[in-house]
């Protein structure tokens, strides 16, 4: 009977630490990461512009240390996005695409991961991501556009003018893909 018990034990304990390992292997390959030509590069490249998210089917783009429209110290007024950082990332076709644009307050808020410490994103995806608040929208019930904030971490009392914006291109899974 306690032979019985112990296999048991164990087979349950195998089955479960199968799926758990598999379930870990599935978050690690959410995110591919590409070059600036949307070529897809290999999970170690050190180097990346995009981030292609397989369980939305988003492209986001990737901040950088440098200088220029990547740069992750760069901010901008809502009402500036799309004629500044947007119309630059289409006309350039960043990626060898010309679609781009700002992401929804849904998915933004996809991207966000309370657990890890500020900022509150996966870095090995998303590095350069700035613990603050990042721009986006939300479409009201009338048809209106309203700007909304999604933070990645400390958030100011202060009121600000300008905020971090990370481009998005593809088919919002909550069908508004238009701003």
């Amino acid at each position: 009977m306690k032979t019985k018990l112990n296999f048991t034990r164990i087979t349950i304990i195998a089955i479960f630490l199968f799926y758990f390992a598999g379930f870990a292997y599935s978050l690690d390959i959410r995110y591919s990461k590409l070059d600036e030509n949307g070529n897809e590069l290999s999970n170690d490249a050190t180097e990346w512009s995009i981030t292609y998210d397989s369980s939305t089917g988003l492209y986001w783009e990737v901040k950088s240390n440098s200088l220029g429209i990547h740069s992750k110290s760069d901010t901008y007024k809502y009402s500036k996005v799309k004629k500044g950082l947007i119309e630059i990332l289409n006309d350039t076709k960043f990626g060898g695409f010309s679609d781009w644009r700002l992401p929804t307050v849904i998915e933004l808020t996809q991207l966000k991961e309370t657990k890890n410490e500020e900022p509150h994103i996966n870095l090995e995806a998303f590095p350069n991501t700035m613990p603050s608040e990042y721009i986006s929208w939300e479409l009201c019930g009338n048809g209106e556009i309203l700007p909304k904030k999604v933070v990645f971490g400390r958030q100011t009392t202060e009121k600000k003018r300008t905020y971090y914006v990370r481009a998005v291109r593809g088919t919002s899974p909550d069908g508004f893909d238009r701003y």
